[in-house]
């Protein structure tokens, strides 16, 4: 491969490029709300190629460098690898959102452990139904499993904001009466659900 941009940006430049993406960020958030139980906003990285084989045999010219784009509504070209970090790290700390999922990002090729972690989903949801609220509390002292609003969810549907969902849940977990049973948090590319059975 090429090799990659090391620092491309001041940071006079930095600190403008971090402001219009936590701005992105907000905006897409605020676009959601009205809308959705929970919003996502996503921060996605791309490494970009500049030359003829910069991801191969490369020729002496041929380098790397990095875009980030927020939806839609932002993006930034020509960042360094320190750069991308310095944004990671001011991204990490933004306020305002009930959480902040880190991803991997992969620098090189046939790594199996990421160059490094980079925040990426960023998520605010309302407040659940007084339902999961219950399910919650006895998810916990039962089975110390900590349920988010975030935890089950159902085809994008958040089980935390279906009154009908979690009673179901409750009402399973009592039908098993004094009989000693476990659950877990069983997840697919669709759906989160807690599977309880006796042991």
């Amino acid at each position: 491969m090429a090799p990659t941009k090391y620092s491309n940006k001041t940071k006079e430049e930095l600190d403008k490029i971090v402001k219009d993406i936590t701005k992105a960020i907000n905006t897409l958030t605020k676009e959601q709300w009205d809308e959705k139980n929970v919003t996502e906003v996503k921060v996605e990285v791309f490494q970009v190629g500049h030359g003829a084989r910069p991801f191969g045999d490369h020729f002496p010219n041929d380098y790397i460098d990095f875009t980030i784009k927020v939806g839609d509504t932002y993006k930034v070209s020509s960042l360094g690898r320190r750069d991308i970090e310095k944004i990671a790290t001011y991204l990490s700390t933004i306020k305002g959102f009930n959480a902040i999922e880190e991803e991997g990002l992969f620098f090189t090729y046939g790594n199996f452990i990421p160059d490094m972690e980079f925040p990426t989903f960023f998520r605010k949801y309302k407040t659940p139904c007084k339902e999961f609220k219950k399910l919650a509390s006895i998810v916990k002292k039962k089975y110390c499993i900590e349920l988010t609003p975030l935890s089950l969810y159902n085809y994008g549907v958040y089980t935390a904001y279906d009154s009908f969902a979690c009673s179901g849940y409750i009402e399973l977990i009592k039908s098993f009466g004094r009989k000693k049973t476990t659950c877990e948090v069983v997840k697919d590319k669709y759906e989160a659900s807690l599977k309880i059975k006796v042991v």
